[in-house]
């Protein structure tokens, strides 16, 4: 994936929301600094990005603008149904460990932004949609990789039966080969003749060979269809561990005031070690990816 950086980070300072991945940062495009909300995923394709993007866009009841050419804007989002309309900017940068940093930004009718400091009510659907949005952004990145997987998968066990194919192609071969040698052996040969049988058994023997490495190859593929087997689950269990995140988000966050934030990087540990393992499994799946 060719790596494009978007988006500056001009000032970032670690600010987590109770129960939450979700930072206050500022972020400059196009020479202008925009307040905004954020976190850190895997790296993930753009594709994946801007659908997530314009899905969250419509959760909020707000509508889209611009498209491939131009960059993906929200407009008349709202949080609630009783709060403010916000216009929304969605912008990305890569990071040197292998993930990207997120970042969302949203200014109502009067140009202000939506921070730390605005009002609860604004505040807390704000962050918590958006909490819904990077578990959405970590779902989709990893069912990429989780059919991909499948993909792969799919591609050994082919691989595998064309190999079984081969063999008893190669078999049968060995056995007209064997019998034709029986017929020989009760003969008085010419020269000539000797020389085919000689040649007859050469095949025999090469063909044996191929046997014995498609045999080999298969033992192979068979201790890869297990190992990626063992990736597939993994990425089922991290989905199915980031649905469960992801439905219970709402129920994770009894009280957010709107300018009490913790600094404390111990919190909400389940999120952290989800967010951490899933970003370890893709990473060790993209290299295997690569490797081949």
């Amino acid at each position: 994936m060719k790596k494009r950086l978007i988006a500056s980070i001009s000032f970032l300072y670690v600010l987590f929301l109770h129960a939450q991945n979700i930072q206050e940062m500022t972020y400059t495009e196009n020479d202008k600094t925009m307040d905004a909300f954020g976190f850190s995923n895997p790296i993930c394709n753009k594709e994946v990005l801007v659908n997530n993007w314009k899905t969250f866009i419509k959760k909020q009841n707000g509508k889209i603008k611009g498209g491939i050419v131009n960059k993906v804007k929200g407009t008349n989002i709202k949080f609630s149904s009783s709060g403010e309309e916000w216009n929304g900017n969605f912008a990305y940068s890569y990071n040197e460990d292998n993930t990207m940093t997120i970042f969302t930004s949203f200014q109502n009718i009067q140009g202000d932004f939506l921070t730390a400091e605005s009002s609860k009510e604004e505040l807390k659907p704000a962050v918590i949609a958006l909490e819904k949005f990077r578990l959405n952004i970590l779902k989709s990145c990893y069912s990429d990789d989780l059919n991909n997987a499948k993909t792969y998968s799919l591609s050994l066990n082919k691989q595998k039966i064309r190999n079984l194919d081969n063999i008893k192609f190669l078999e049968g071969a060995i056995r007209k080969d064997s019998q034709r040698i029986e017929v020989s052996n009760s003969e008085d040969l010419s020269d000539k003749e000797i020389t085919k049988l000689s040649k007859i058994k050469n095949n025999i023997e090469i063909n044996k060979s191929d046997i014995q490495n498609l045999t080999e190859r298969n033992k192979s593929l068979d201790e890869e269809i297990q190992a990626q087997q063992l990736v597939i689950s993994d990425f089922q269990s991290k989905i199915k561990a980031l649905d469960e995140l992801n439905n219970n988000t709402s129920d994770s966050i009894n009280d957010i005031e709107g300018n009490n934030f913790s600094k404390d990087m111990n919190i909400n540990e389940e999120v952290d070690n989800i967010n951490e393992d899933n970003k370890n499994v893709h990473d060790e799946y993209q290299k295997k990816l690569f490797d081949k």
